[in-house]
Formats: structure tokens, sequence, C-alpha cells
């Protein structure tokens, strides 16, 4: 018996993932830059390389452990070079091609993605931090989440922000409660300890506290240890999916802290 071929929804998040930064998508012979798709180098043999990628994916021939980091995915692109792929050498260049500007064809502009889907912060959501002098900071970082910086453009500063963000909404609660961590606590023991506060004010549910539960520990995607990589890792790139699906896990956590 064959495997099965991978779900709709998990293609999409691990081609997500691949495709993730704009180094590796250059690799690959595309460019998102400026929110624009790009072919550049002869379209044919771009498309016949996105259309491997997904074969790869489908198939589980490429998994998750392979499209992990930056590291992960030039391992695989060197792969798809070596059996004859249209792969760029470096990630960093856009093309070696020298076709006049006349020959590389033109930019295909996608559809506009709606506003909710631009920014991690809804725009519905309102500031949590805004009456709060102290926590000024605060405030600003939540304003910059929800209007300023966008997905693709800005992935990084996202997932640095957003890691702050609930670090000071913790430190906030715990300081305001008079939950005492520990010297040595690390950032997911400090928000079970927050959690379980939480729980006990009925701020969240159980529901809540058991899906909080799932991101104290050290899985991939959705996980403290997640966002302690997107700080500290080099090679550990955010994809938007990623971000989002964290954001809505401790976005209970954020708002309450300030209850």
């Amino acid at each position: 018996m064959g495997i099965a071929p991978i779900a709709v929804s998990d293609l999409r998040l691990n081609l997500e993932r691949l495709l993730s930064s704009e180094p590796i998508r250059k690799r690959a012979g595309i460019s998102f830059s400026g929110g624009v798709l790009t072919y550049l180098g002869n379209r044919d043999d771009n498309l016949a390389t996105l259309q491997r990628i997904a074969s790869d994916l489908s198939n589980r021939r490429v998994v998750l452990n392979d499209v992990w980091n930056n590291e992960k995915k030039g391992q695989y692109l060197d792969r798809l070079k070596s059996e004859g792929m249209s792969i760029d050498n470096v990630p960093a260049r856009i093309s070696q091609k020298t076709d006049s500007l006349e020959n590389i064809p033109s930019p295909v502009r996608p559809k506009r993605k709606t506003t909710k889907d631009k920014n991690l912060i809804s725009h519905a959501d309102e500031n949590p931090f805004v009456r709060h002098p102290s926590l000024e900071r605060a405030e600003k970082i939540w304003r910059e989440l929800q209007f300023s910086l966008e997905f693709d453009e800005h992935d990084n500063a996202i997932a640095v922000l957003m890691r702050v963000l609930l670090e000071i909404a913790i430190n906030h609660y715990g300081k305001a409660q008079g939950l005492v961590f520990g010297q040595n606590d690390t950032f997911a023991k400090k928000v079970s300890a927050v959690a379980d506060s939480m729980l006990n004010r009925k701020f969240i549910d159980s529901k809540g506290r058991s899906i909080i539960r799932k991101f104290e520990g050290d899985k991939p995607i959705v996980s403290a240890h997640s966002m302690h990589q997107y700080v500290h890792n080099p090679d550990f790139h955010p994809a938007r999916s990623d971000l989002k699906a964290i954001w809505n896990v401790i976005r209970p956590i954020v708002i309450s802290s300030v209850r």
C-alpha cells in the first residue's frame, strides 16, 4: 500500500514555510518582493521547479522536518539542483541571466489581500494597554502589530515583537497579582504560572488552559520554544501561518494581562 498524499491544508502550510523567505524564493526562481510575484528566469523552468516542489510535498517525499529552517531548505534545493531542476546557486542574488528587460515576463500581481490578512492582530481588537500609561511600550507594540507591520514584508519584526509583547504582558500580570517567578524559570514556565492564575480567576476556561499547556512544550510551530527560536536562531525563519497560530493561542493571555 502506498503512502497517502498529504492533506491540502498541510501541503499549503509546508509550501508556505519552504518559500517563506525571499532568498529561498529567489533560489527557486521567483520573487514576491513588494507583494508582486515575478518569475526571475525562464518561466517554464521556474514553473517546472514549483511543480516538482509541490509533488514532493504532496507525496511526502519532503516533510516538515525537511523544510524546518533555512539550512534544511537550502539542502533540499541543492538536491533539486543536482537532479537537474532550475535552482540558483546563490540565494542572495536575483538572477545571473543577461536577458534584456523586454524578455523578462511581466510581474503577475496577486489578488489584494483583505486587511485582516495583512496584520497579526485583527483591527477589530481593542488595544488593552491604552489605559495603562506604565505599559506604553506594550501599547505601541500592539499598535505596530495591528496596523503597521504586514506579513511577507515584516515577518521577522512581527515574530520578535510578538515575543516581546507576551513577555511584557506576563511580567506585568505576575507583578500585579503577586506571582513569584524563580530566577531560573523558563519563559514557558512563567507562561504556565500566569495561565494557571488566569484559569483560577476565570479569565480563561479549561479548554483555553489546555491549549496553552501545549504551547508550554518544545514542540514545533506553536510553542514557547518556537518563539525563543525566532529571537535566537538565525536559521529559524517565521512563516505567516505559524505566527498566526501562535497568536491565536497567546492572545487571551495578552489581553487578560491587564484585567
